[in-house]
């Protein structure tokens, strides 16, 4: 019953549900007593649904099928993360829990666990990584011997004549700032 096409897309219409009510809380910021309230009732609401998603597809897959899957224990502490912070609603402050609850937003990432053609992506995008990397070490390196290039040609040329405000040295003077420009 869990595994079936209609539950993972019910809960995939939640977890989007869930990421659009984060957009329109950011949108609001800073929120009203009033907002805060409604917005606490159905985080609230969201968190007791995917936990009780989590419990089963824990009991669905057993306990020993669950735990193999890495994308099961990013749920776990997602869901760990959105309990405790249900704990902070209710007045018990927990400490570093503010930084914690920046994790909640990563619920929608659970969507490449509902939905196989997304985790097709993510696990080709995991396996084009070493390449990609390689890559950017290339780009860093030829625009580390521009950045060179641009010290040693422009450093010393001045300010412009026609555009007073434009000073080569805060450009070019050094290799860091001539990196970034």
């Amino acid at each position: 019953l869990y595994a079936t096409t209609t539950s993972q897309v019910i809960v995939a219409f939640v977890i989007l549900l869930n990421f659009l009510q984060e957009i329109v809380l950011k949108q609001l910021n800073p929120v009203s007593s009033d907002v805060r309230g409604v917005a606490e009732v159905v985080e609230a609401c969201f968190t007791a649904f995917f936990t009780l998603e989590l419990a089963f597809n824990a009991t669905a897959h057993w306990f020993k099928q669950f735990s193999r899957d890495y994308w099961n224990w990013f749920d776990v502490v997602v869901i760990a993360i959105s309990l405790a912070s249900l704990m902070e609603f209710s007045g018990d402050k927990v400490p570093g829990l503010t930084v914690l609850r920046l994790l909640r937003g990563m619920r929608i990432v659970r969507l490449f666990t509902r939905l196989k053609s997304l985790r097709k992506i993510i696990d080709a995008l995991y396996c084009a990584v070493p390449a990609m990397l390689n890559a950017f070490a290339l780009v860093v390196i030829v625009l580390a011997m521009y950045a060179i290039m641009a010290v040693e040609f422009f450093a010393s040329l001045g300010e412009h004549p026609t555009v007073p405000e434009f000073d080569s040295y805060s450009y070019f003077g050094t290799f860091s700032s001539s990196m970034f420009t």
